[in-house]
């Protein structure tokens, strides 16, 4: 074997390296492409998630906050019916 020929099997060679790399490279931005979907469809149902688990923690505040509400204003009356039948019985 010449050099020639050593040259021009090298290039085969390269020629076949550099097509199958381009060919993996090709299949791996698909493949990252194909995830990066599945990546931004996870993320938005992780998000819409996480607003209803929020939102359940609004009512949830908003239905306490009217509870504590309604017993210090049943307290309040309890409060004024006590005063007044202690001023009545002095």
């Amino acid at each position: 074997m010449n050099a020639a020929e050593k040259r021009e099997i090298e290039a085969m060679f390269k020629q076949q390296a550099d097509d199958m790399i381009g060919k993996i490279d090709a299949s791996f931005k698909a493949h990252v492409g194909i995830l990066r979907g599945d990546f931004k469809a996870h993320v938005g149902i992780l998000s819409e998630d996480f607003q209803h688990k929020l939102d359940l923690v609004v009512e949830g505040h908003e239905v306490l906050r009217r509870e504590i509400r309604e017993v210090r204003d049943e307290s309040h009356v309890n409060h004024e019916q006590t005063a007044f039948l202690l001023k009545a019985v002095s």
